[in-house]
């Protein structure tokens, strides 16, 4: 729980109960910062047995041999109830762990504390108005630091916290689940509506990228230069322009290449998303590997385009016969030209004995088909129409074969 771990959320506990700032710094130098660590202060469990241990190893460390009449007195014990109270609930809830339960939730003094050093780490990012992430998605991975186990955040769930602000549109999905408690028992849940990210243009993806960096570190799963790279990557080969005969890089592989690398970052941190003691991240690790896979490379390629003028293989323009193709193409052409002009002077249109000759043969245009050089169409004999020394040739053949 996260709650349970939380300094800020353990400070802000003793100051609304209003025990004095001495008291608290004692607490402190002690190593009960926490509600957790102020819970196993003593071996005293509230409701049960003598609470010896409780009154000399917390009240008299704290409050001296006047502990009985201190003001703080009732206020420590009210605490530790409350610490006490919570460490056992959340011991059961890991024990008891089902589908059902309620997702993590940070405490609002730990949000603040969390956002205020990450704003001092980074000052030249303004985590406010379009570069906030939303309470929702950084309590998203906060659910899936306490699992131990790292799913994929679409862009969509990056929102922002001005949409939770101002309640903006939402997603319809189902509102009534029926889920198995921890009992065994059938029972409905409604389901809390979801906020969608806008991602009409690519300044916006990029903010939205830029929120899912910032709530990694924000949930302490991992720092914002981890994510960073990966957001940088991935717009870096999105905005790249197209090489020559190639295509540029789509939204859809942008998209592909996201899931995969969630889905090797996933496989790497197996073991768990918390920090190490050594101060390093599992996922940092796990992002330099990924970044340097060739899976993840070829999703980011550009793919090569067709020829300008030309047809794709796959294209059912291009599988049809090319016979018909070339005959439709030919007819189209002579239909469009006009025919040379025909010098009368060195052609004739009868023989030499006076047969009439096909105008038609000797130009290639006859439509007469099945008859023979030198025989007859109902335009004139096919024979050749050329002149020579003032006499017409009249053999079997064309005039673009007279020679």
């Amino acid at each position: 729980m996260a709650a349970l771990d939380s300094v800020a959320f353990f400070r802000g506990r003793m100051e609304a109960m209003g025990i004095e700032q001495a008291v608290v710094a004692i607490m402190l130098n002690r190593g009960w910062n926490s509600l957790a660590s102020f819970a196993y202060s003593c071996g005293y469990m509230p409701g049960v047995g003598d609470e010896t241990p409780f009154k000399q190893d917390v009240l008299k460390a704290l409050l001296g041999d006047d502990y009985e009449t201190n003001p703080n007195a009732p206020r420590l014990r009210r605490l530790f109830m409350e610490s006490h109270t919570l460490a056992i609930s959340d011991l059961r809830r890991r024990a008891e762990r089902t589908d059902a339960d309620m997702p993590v939730k940070l405490p609002v003094e730990e949000r603040q504390v969390r956002k205020q050093k990450l704003q001092l780490r980074l000052p030249g990012i303004e985590i406010e108005g379009p570069s906030e992430p939303s309470n929702a998605l950084v309590d998203l991975l906060a659910q899936q630091l306490e699992s131990g186990v790292l799913r994929y955040v679409p862009w969509s769930a990056c929102t922002t916290k001005h949409q939770e602000i101002q309640g903006e549109k939402k997603a319809s999905i189902q509102r009534d689940v029926i889920r198995k408690d921890a009992q065994g028992f059938l029972r409905s849940e409604s389901q809390p509506e979801t906020y969608v990210a806008n991602l009409e243009s690519d300044l916006l993806l990029t903010l939205a990228l830029e929120r899912r960096a910032l709530a990694f570190e924000l949930a302490a799963v991992a720092p914002y230069e981890v994510m960073a790279s990966l957001n940088k990557k991935l717009m870096k080969e999105y905005m790249k322009p197209p090489r020559p005969l190639h295509s540029k890089v789509t939204l859809d592989q942008v998209e592909m290449a996201d899931r995969q690398a969630f889905n090797m970052l996933a496989e790497l941190t197996a073991s768990g998303l918390s920090q190490r003691p050594d101060r390093t991240w599992p996922l940092q690790d796990a992002m330099a590997i990924v970044l340097n896979d060739p899976e993840f490379h070829y999703l980011l390629m550009q793919s090569q385009a067709a020829a300008s003028g030309t047809k794709r293989p796959h294209s059912p323009e291009a599988t049809k016969r090319p016979a018909a193709k070339a005959t439709a193409k030919a007819k189209a052409k002579a239909k469009a030209s006009p025919r040379p002009p025909v010098d009368a002077t060195k052609t004739g249109n009868r023989s030499e004995d006076g047969k009439p000759l096909c105008f038609g043969f000797n130009l290639g245009t006859c439509k007469v088909k099945n008859v023979k050089p030198g025989a007859r169409c109902p335009r004139g004999f096919h024979s050749c129409w050329i002149k020579v020394n003032g006499k017409v040739c009249g053999k079997p053949h064309c005039a673009a074969d007279h020679s």
